[in-house]
């Protein structure tokens, strides 16, 4: 697997990072030394006789802890190298930057070597008077051997909640014994569990730090690379959301939190790799469960990137159980700490959708209706295209495969088989081409989709603005330009681009009125067969195979040819009557 990373060296990774942090926040400043984050206006803090918050841990967990700084959160944050805990000498040095006469609050998550070396700085400045309190964060509800181990459970992203809640008690005047004990009942009342889809490696290293299979996920992990107490086969989202709550809460889990008939406080966090997009369809998912149980009060969500394991292809989900409405209140209460999002509304929002209904439309034109002859000709030359772009369905995906995803065939069969059901139930207005091309650019906006759907949706809808009741050869030319000139504006590409326009635009010199429609529709032939063939010549340089187009090919564009395929239909069928 390759998991790359961006350093310029990876034992000064976090070096580079904290100064990139601190020279594009006024609110902290770096010493750079010793790798600690400490507010900018600290000595106001302190002078407020205001309790200070000092917290860390090892690096690659980003935003936390260093992001945490700030009014309404942490005073300082001292990093260690990616997961390895800070020295004593580094977290002496945020103690000695945050001494107050308050007091001072150490948060430490439950990691050995964060408990001591956190500790061995605590009790070396206690013996110099500094007034100072530790409180370890433990939280992880999936390891079951944690309840049997003097070490206890991990800290996760519980923590953050811990953060905030002590930083905004800490701002309102607080003393360092009152937020003890309230931290207290805060950390019992917490629990994680989190997931991983796969596994990741250290900076400088390609090596993974454990192997996961791809038809498995990892239940129950930690934040430093580790493998997770269980796998479980890969499933839905819906279904992995069960799964972590079924081990978060189960009776048969001794590290379990109880979160019957309670009111909780939500953090859905991405580890670091997920995708925006998963994680709000993750964090759907979880809402989605708590349906299922009413009883269970959801009084605050929180989405977003809290505490991460490099880029580990994750999330986890941690619950807090709300005891008092302070809590809610500090929680609400504003930090200017980059890491934690200031939120305006709280809670699940359940009416969040808009109904929209879609009118039907009635296409109508003065005097654009058409004989029962031009009719019955137009239906006639609709059922050949149909057929001749689907019979070419195959073709048209290979064409498109050599510079794209290779389903421009199936794209046309799938609208144009709707389009054939429409025509076989006489719901096409082919007695008016105004309405008919309407029709037509609705067919190929709803059902087409992507590019090809944008473009034919905009060329049928520019097209009809031309046609009246005559559909003269001289009114089909006018309809045709101005849906050409629609594309070229709208698409932005132009002859020579290898696209569909190169088959298009030669067409347009074609329509000349002194010329019967029989020798329009062989000009015409000729002109889309030469535009098609020269794009066997041409490097795509429109659309999407602009950026994966590099060498020339032997076969026509496949939007240009499937141009060819309608327009030849269209003119055999039609312009020769």
């Amino acid at each position: 697997m390759n998991d790359k990373k961006l350093y310029n060296n990876p034992a000064e990774i976090v070096d580079d990072a904290l100064e990139g942090l601190a020279k594009s926040n006024k609110g902290i400043k770096v010493v750079k030394s010793h790798r600690v984050v400490v507010r900018s206006d600290v000595n106001q803090v302190i002078q407020k006789g205001l309790v200070t918050l000092v917290s860390g841990g090892g690096s690659g967990h980003e935003p936390a802890h260093a992001n945490y700084v700030g009014e309404g959160m942490l005073t300082a944050a001292v990093c260690g190298s990616v997961f390895a805990s800070p020295p004593p000498s580094n977290i002496e040095c945020a103690l000695r930057f945050a001494k107050s006469p308050a007091g001072c609050l150490v948060i430490v998550k439950n990691y050995t070597g964060d408990r001591i070396n956190f500790g061995l700085a605590v009790e070396k400045l206690k013996n110099e008077g500094f007034k100072l309190k530790m409180i370890v964060v433990g939280e992880d509800c999936a390891n079951h051997s944690a309840s049997m181990t003097a070490t206890g459970r991990r800290g996760l992203a519980g923590v953050v909640f811990v953060h905030k809640i002590a930083g905004a008690m800490a701002s309102r005047g607080c003393t360092l014994e009152e937020i003890v004990d309230h931290l207290k009942i805060v950390c019992s009342s917490l629990g994680t569990v989190g997931v991983s889809f796969s596994a990741i490696s250290l900076p400088g290293s390609d090596k993974l730090l454990f192997n996961l299979d791809n038809d498995v996920y990892s239940l129950g992990l930690g934040i430093h690379g580790e493998m997770g107490a269980f796998k479980e086969k890969m499933s839905s989202a819906r279904n992995i959301v069960a799964t972590m709550f079924d081990h978060m809460t189960g009776e048969k889990n001794p590290v379990r939190i109880d979160i019957n008939n309670s009111r909780l406080a939500v953090l859905i966090n991405n580890l670091g790799g997920l995708s925006n997009l998963e994680l709000t369809l993750f964090a759907n998912e979880v809402l989605e469960y708590f349906r299922n149980y009413p009883e269970i009060q959801i009084e605050r969500i929180y989405i977003g990137t809290f505490m991460t394991s490099l880029n580990m292809n994750g999330a986890s989900i941690t619950v807090l159980k709300i005891t008092t409405n302070s809590q809610l209140t500090d929680l609400d209460s504003k930090t200017t700490a980059n890491g934690w999002k200031n939120q305006d509304s709280f809670g699940i929002n359940n009416d969040f959708e808009l109904n929209y209904k879609e009118e039907e439309k009635e296409y109508t034109k003065e005097d654009s209706t058409i004989s029962k002859k031009m009719e019955n000709a137009l239906k006639e030359a609709l059922q050949h295209v149909i057929d001749e772009l689907i019979e070419n369905e195959e073709y048209l995906n290979l064409l498109d495969s050599i510079v794209g995803d290779g389903d421009c065939g199936s794209t046309f069969k799938r609208v144009l088989l709707i389009l054939k059901e429409k025509l076989n139930m006489n719901k096409l207005r082919t007695d008016s081409p105004f309405a008919l091309l309407m029709q037509l650019s609705e067919l190929a906006q709803k059902d087409m989709g992507g590019t090809s759907g944008g473009l034919y949706s905009v060329f049928f809808a520019a097209a009809a603005s031309k046609i009246n009741k005559e559909c003269s050869i001289t009114t089909i030319g006018e309809s045709l330009r101005a849906g050409v000139e629609a594309i070229q504006y709208y698409g932005g590409a132009k002859q020579g681009d290898r696209t569909m326009l190169d088959a298009l635009l030669p067409c347009l010199e074609c329509f000349k009125s002194e010329v019967s429609s029989k020798e329009i529709s062989k000009l015409i032939k000729e002109k889309v067969e030469e535009g098609v063939n020269e794009t066997t010549h041409l490097k795509a340089r429109a659309g999407r195979a602009a950026y994966t187009d590099t060498v020339h090919h032997n076969k026509p564009d496949a939007g240009a040819y499937a141009v060819g395929l309608w327009m030849k239909s269209l003119c055999n069928k039609l312009l020769i009557e």
